[in-house]
């Protein structure tokens, strides 16, 4: 994450650690990316911060699908269901968004959640930066479509799993995302 006091990138382990700014592994200075070339990055031990010269966070590739299609659910928020399309470019979290207009003509948006890595589905662009969904992926994936991945229902007492909701993609691609993952440097 990217401290909004600093502007410095972190590192941890325990989302709860985010809200109040506290990492295990963090850039030098700011930064506007993670993955600047000549970003140098440090480490917190029982001696306070040591720099690492050989530590880097890297922009990579991966496979996508350029559509997605999410199918089984019927009742609340069932307008969510459907075949997402990959918005060219735009990375949410570092994931590919995806966009599909419902039968109103209205957006609708499957993004990857900033504060949790699970993937959310919701009708109004603003909740992307917000982490709000009507339906959300029950754990954190690198894509929606990652085998595994099971899909809960919002309502007004919380979250509900629902088994026969399904994910499936199609036309898979390479893609640009950002891979927050540390690796030494030879």
């Amino acid at each position: 994450f990217n401290s909004e006091k600093s502007g410095k990138w972190c590192m941890t382990d325990d989302k709860n650690d985010i809200h109040q700014g506290f990492a295990g592994i963090g850039s030098c200075r700011a930064s506007p990316l993670p993955t600047t070339p000549d970003l140098v990055y440090q480490f917190a031990d029982t001696n306070g911060w040591s720099r690492d010269p050989g530590l880097r966070i890297t922009a990579g590739m991966m496979h996508a699908p350029m559509y997605v299609t999410l199918s089984g659910h019927a009742g609340r928020h069932e307008i969510l269901m459907g075949k997402y399309k990959i918005s060219s470019g735009t990375l949410v979290n570092g994931r590919p968004l995806y966009a599909k207009v419902n039968s109103e003509n209205k957006p609708q948006f499957l993004y990857n959640c900033i504060y949790t890595g699970e993937w959310l589905m919701t009708c109004h662009e603003k909740d992307i930066g917000h982490g709000y969904a009507g339906i959300g992926s029950s754990r954190a994936s690198d894509l929606p479509t990652d085998e595994g991945v099971r899909y809960l229902i919002a309502d007004k007492c919380g979250w509900t799993l629902d088994d026969a909701i399904q994910a499936s993609g199609s036309e898979v691609q390479e893609v640009q995302v950002r891979n927050m993952k540390a690796h030494l440097k030879p």
